[in-house]
């Protein structure tokens, strides 16, 4: 399915390219270059070139009874290869007149280009924008349906993130150039591929700046469930990642929009020119790395609000429940109480819609601090809700979430391989639980018990640093691209 799909944008990237080059073959062999506008009733047009032979006069676009005159042009057809100066005169009833002199060329294959700006214009270049809107559509569609096709397979895996998050970015990217659109047809003919190129290569950047508010938001909620969980819970690296990650944003805005306000107070100077267009490429490359990862981040949490929703069909076999820590005395505390609570409420709910009972796999091992195992206090608790001891089977082994799922499907594949499986855990952590599960190949449904606000900030961006780990090639390919886009968009138009 991935090399259909990678073939399948590839032969639509060279398609959309061939009809691409055949519209600007046909439209390119005229340019419509602008007149001044002017006050006043135009009496002749002249043109002269420096180079004979290389352009001819086409059609002219004038009302030469108007007294006022705007968005007027003169069309010049190819007639062979080179370069040349229009010299454009407009005379006026008066006998005044205004000139105009713009360089031109043509190339072997008959297009014509007006070379005011750094980026040659030329006719039919809107092709451009059109063919690229259409492409990004097409891989935004295509990663929509992998995104609903990954889904039905598993939520739980890192390319549901990827999927949706490239979609979002894509819409995105399309969204924003179709609305220059208007802008772009709307213009005089001259520098409109500049035009174009322009609102390509800010849309990234205004989507960084739009997304400030929400991200700004976002930040303050993670530091503020961070310090939450550094209270309940003390100083783990991953209690810090939101703070960490906060802080990186908040520098990460500020370069991209301090720039704006210091520009103004820099001197007109040529020697500035290189510091200012390094200034100006950082942004860019800032805008376009914090665009793509707030669709990550954005797929994060809805791939994270799928899975704490979704309830498994009540056909299980066997539900895991995840160990997560037990009181000094060998009660459960709130967070594995919830859980396990959740793992009973599933396992009646079953018995009293089908009949069919699950056997219940608390998973968990003993800690340095505690009297006896998570299994076993989970076990315990289990049995004063009524649940039958021969409907429970302890694993008491593990102690991470990678080996609750490791060893309780050792123990289910030594009596049931094909049995249907369901795990339980706290909403925030179904995801991840999830992946690991998969790791492990253990295909199971999660279901999530309700736990405090503070959790789900840090939990969201522990599946974005998930995401950028386990596609970490990818993504440093991804960052290098909008590196070089960003230097040779800044350098070179």
């Amino acid at each position: 399915m991935k090399n259909k799909k990678t073939i399948f944008l590839i032969l639509t990237a060279v398609l959309i390219a061939a009809i691409s080059f055949i519209y600007i073959i046909i439209n390119g062999q005229t340019y419509r270059l602008s007149l001044p506008s002017l006050d006043g009733k135009i009496s002749e047009i002249n043109v002269s070139y420096d180079n004979e032979g290389i352009l001819k006069r086409g059609e002219t676009n004038v009302d030469y009874n108007a007294k006022i005159h705007e968005n007027n042009y003169i069309e010049l057809k190819s007639v062979s290869a080179g370069n040349t100066n229009v010299k454009l005169t407009v005379v006026l009833e008066d006998d005044y007149f205004v000139t105009s002199t713009t360089p031109m060329s043509v190339n072997n294959m008959g297009i014509v280009f007006c070379n005011i700006s750094s980026i040659p214009d030329f006719n039919g270049a809107e092709i451009i924008v059109i063919a690229l809107s259409a492409y990004l559509l097409i891989i935004c569609v295509v990663m929509v349906f992998s995104f609903i096709r990954q889904i039905k397979i598993s939520i739980y895996s890192y390319k549901s993130i990827i999927y949706l998050g490239v979609a979002l970015f894509t819409l995105f990217l399309c969204v924003h150039i179709v609305t220059f659109l208007s802008g772009y047809f709307n213009m005089t003919y001259s520098n409109k591929i500049y035009y174009l190129f322009q609102s390509i290569i800010i849309s990234l950047p205004r989507f960084g700046i739009f997304l400030f508010p929400s991200v700004e938001i976002m930040c303050v909620a993670v530091s503020v469930s961070n310090i939450a969980l550094i209270r309940h819970e003390g100083k783990r690296p991953a209690n810090i990642l939101g703070i960490a990650l906060s802080i990186c944003l908040f520098l990460l805005i500020a370069a991209m929009i301090l720039p704006e306000f210091i520009y103004p107070f820099l001197p007109m100077d040529s020697s500035l020119e290189l510091f200012i267009r390094m200034f100006s490429a950082l942004q860019l490359f800032f805008g376009w790395v914090l665009g793509y990862f707030e669709c990550l981040l954005l797929s994060s949490i809805i791939c994270g609000i799928i899975s704490a929703r979704h309830t498994p069909k009540y056909d299980k076999d066997y539900i895991i429940i995840l160990g997560c820590g037990i009181a000094k005395d060998g009660s459960l505390l709130p967070l594995l109480r919830g859980r396990t609570d959740r793992a009973v409420e599933f396992y009646k709910k079953q018995k009293e819609l089908t009949g069919k009972s699950a056997v219940l796999i608390p998973s968990g091992g003993q800690g340095a601090n505690e009297i006896i195992s998570e299994a076993e206090a989970m076990r315990n608790y289990l049995i004063s809700q009524g649940i039958p001891q021969d409907d429970i089977i302890m694993e008491d082994k593990s102690t991470t979430t990678y080996e609750n799922m490791l060893f309780s499907k050792r123990i289910i594949d030594s009596e049931n391989p094909n049995g249907q499986v369901a795990f339980s855990t706290t909403n925030y952590h179904v995801f991840r639980s999830g992946i690991f599960a998969n790791k492990v190949g253990l295909n199971a449904e999660g279901m999530g018990s309700r736990t405090k606000w503070y959790f789900w900030p840090n939990a969201f961006l522990r599946e974005l640093a998930g995401v950028i780990a386990s596609k970490l090639k990818i993504n440093i390919a991804i960052v290098t691209i909008f590196a070089l886009f960003s230097i040779a968009a800044t350098f070179l138009i």
